[in-house]
Parts: C-alpha cells; structure tokens; sequence
C-alpha cells in the first residue's frame, strides 16, 4: 500500500480527514443556531497550520533525529489534544454542551472502530514507550490511544475549530 513518508498509510490520512469532516459537520448541524466563518481567524489559523506542517517537513528532511521524541504518543497526548481542548473549554464555554453530548458517541465508535481495527490487524502497536495498556476482549492497545482518539479527539476537532475558524456571533 501507498505510504505517507514511508509510515502513515493513505488510508488513515482519508479516515482522519473524514473524520474531522463528520465532527463538525454534526456540531454545526445540532449545536450552531448561527452560520458563518470568521475568515480573518481562519485564515491565521491556516498561516499557522501551514508552518507547523511545514516546519515538520524541514525537520523530517534535515534534522530526523530531533523527531525521536521519547514517550512521543503521550506528549502529542498532552500538547496536541489535552491543551487545546482545555483553553478551548476556557474560553469558549458555549462548547462544553456540545463536547458533553458529542464526546460519548464517538468515544464509542471510535472504541468499536480500534477493536475491530486489531482483530483484523489493520494496526498495531509495536513500541514499548507507552505509559500503559488497555485490553479488551484480549486485545490491547495503548492508554494513549484510548485517551488520545477515544476521548479527546472529538473535543480537540470542536475546541480547534472554534479557535481556529469561530463561528461568528
């Protein structure tokens, strides 16, 4: 199969992005009574996405050996979901409604999708740097992952999106 960088299949890149999609689609469909994007953030938003990433490919390029980040699945856990969804919780708190109801449903699709996911063995979880395992119906899969894509996924999509982008008022 075609690979991203040689590690990240195509397929996952889609399912992410389809993923995204259907979160924010459904919290603009059920939680939003007003529509309309705040260009002027999203456009700031998507400078700095753009550098992020771009900045990525400059160190994966050049410099590898400073992406050889220790513990790396919980310290994406802590900068990339955990601290975004709380300043989003802080300074929207419109969205904790949405969070509150929205994170349940997809914690459970998500649960399903990652058991049937290693029963077919679409994935697994090779490293040892993880803080712990989770087993279920005999089969495991980092604490990380289920905090990470199970919990805060949703919350993190809906928190970025309303720093990102805003819905205007």
């Amino acid at each position: 199969p075609f690979r991203i960088l040689y590690y990240l299949p195509l397929e996952n890149s889609i399912l992410l992005f389809s993923f995204v999609y259907v979160v924010i689609i459904i919290r603009e469909h059920f939680f939003e009574s007003s529509h309309g994007i705040n260009y002027k953030r999203f456009r700031n938003f998507l400078l700095v996405l753009s550098i992020l990433i771009a900045l990525f490919f400059v160190f994966y390029t050049w410099f590898p050996n400073y992406l050889k980040i220790p513990y790396y699945y919980f310290w994406l856990l802590i900068f990339v979901f955990a601290i975004p969804t709380t300043i989003g919780l802080i300074i929207f708190p419109k969205i904790r409604k949405s969070i509150l109801i929205l994170t349940p449903f997809f914690f459970l699709l998500l649960l399903s999708l990652e058991l049937v996911a290693l029963k077919m063995e679409l994935w697994s979880f090779p490293s040892t740097e993880y803080i712990g395992y989770i087993q279920i119906i005999g089969l495991a899969f980092p604490v990380e992952e289920l905090l990470t894509w199970m919990l805060l996924a949703a919350p993190t999509i809906i928190s970025l999106s309303e720093i990102g982008w805003g819905i205007n008022q």
